[in-house]
């Protein structure tokens, strides 16, 4: 990853899945290890507005949503601030939707259950310029 998070405050992060309890568990489990959640959004476009709204350092964001799907708001993220890393966390294990997030920017590309208990420390390695 091409950023390093300015390391004078805890990583912010915005939380995009369209399922209530993971954005709840993700928020604990990341609140438990020195992250701040500032924002959670329930669908792509709301996803976007957010990570406009807020100084946010990492958006985690899921790809299979309503109103806008996770790639879509990737790219307008990226568009609109290309500094904010975008960690694609999704149940979908496809090339073809793993392709489709990176080229729309996406900084990092994890599955849901195998890698959620790496997210912290990958957003934590980030900061310290590590990842």
């Amino acid at each position: 990853m091409a950023r390093r998070m300015d390391t004078a405050h805890r990583p912010r992060v915005l939380i995009v899945d369209d399922a209530e309890d993971v954005r709840r568990l993700l928020g604990f489990m990341l609140s438990g290890e020195g992250i701040d959640v500032v924002a959670e959004g329930a669908d792509g476009a709301e996803g976007v507005a957010l990570a406009l709204q807020w100084d946010v350092d990492v958006v985690v964001m899921d790809l299979r949503m309503p109103v806008m799907d996770g790639i879509e708001a990737t790219r307008r993220i990226k568009e609109k601030k290309p500094n904010v890393l975008v960690f694609v966390f999704t149940a979908v294990d496809t090339p073809d939707e793993q392709c489709m997030a990176m080229e729309a920017g996406a900084d990092l590309y994890l599955i849901k259950g195998t890698d959620a208990l790496t997210l912290p420390e990958r957003i934590l390695a980030t900061q310290r310029g590590a990842a």
